[in-house]
């Protein structure tokens, strides 16, 4: 459905200091808490060693997982690039590329949602029916005739889109959480907020078909959060 009208979608060891006692020296006394140096050093090196090892054992997984880390492959998608409110008007809605944060780039599906979600953005700003009908479900398709369609986004370009977060919503679907922004003529934006650019935070529901993804009629495409640029 249109933008307009519908919805978009955290005991150390304790020493004797005594020179002589009785005058015996004190090497040559006992106590409960007391080792003598010979014992003293045999007990040192003993417990040293198991130590020495532990460390080093503990410096190896730290290399291991340093380089773990630093040699895991960069994921293949652009960074997020918040849209920021000091961004000149004219520069808006942005680049229309669609980028995925890092934590979306996690979910094994992303490079799938966000060719989908390319062709989808794509279809709009190129005002081409067509192409934008085969990005969605056919029980979507059917409620957005080319008529309604074309006159709803006639003006419309999108960007700045931002895919925050993808969630397996079923073995079949997907959540995609994601924000962008939009510039139209101010009687083509909702009834509720007539704005000539609005920032827009929503969740699509992603369903397979065959092979592919497509935008599907869901509720959660009907609580969309927008705000004026």
């Amino acid at each position: 459905m249109g933008r307009g009208r519908a919805n978009r979608d955290w005991v150390g060891r304790a020493w004797t200091a005594h020179p002589t006692i009785g005058g015996h020296p004190t090497d040559a006394l006992w106590h409960p808490r007391r080792v003598p140096p010979a014992q003293q050093t045999s007990s040192t090196v003993r417990w040293m060693i198991p130590l020495v090892v532990l460390v080093a054992a503990a410096s190896a997984g730290a290399g291991l997982l340093t380089r773990e880390i630093y040699q895991r492959p960069l994921v293949d998608t652009p960074p997020l690039a918040e849209v920021s409110s000091t961004t000149p008007r004219a520069a808006l809605p942005g680049d229309r590329t669609v980028k995925l944060t890092a934590d979306a780039a996690e979910h094994p599906e992303h490079e799938a949602v966000r060719g989908l979600l390319q062709s989808h953005f794509d279809a709009i700003n190129d005002r081409r029916y067509d192409a934008w009908a085969a990005t969605v479900t056919a029980l979507r398709a059917q409620g957005m005739p080319r008529s309604q369609w074309e006159s709803d986004y006639a003006s419309t370009q999108d960007g700045s889109i931002v895919v925050q977060r993808i969630e397996s919503a079923s073995t079949t679907s997907l959540r995609v959480l994601l924000n962008f922004v939009s510039t139209q003529d101010t009687a083509k934006a909702p009834d509720d907020l007539r704005s000539d650019c609005i920032r827009w935070r929503v969740v699509y529901l992603l369903v397979w078909d065959g092979n592919k993804l497509k935008l599907s009629n869901g509720p959660e495409n009907r609580s969309p959060q927008y705000e004026s640029c």
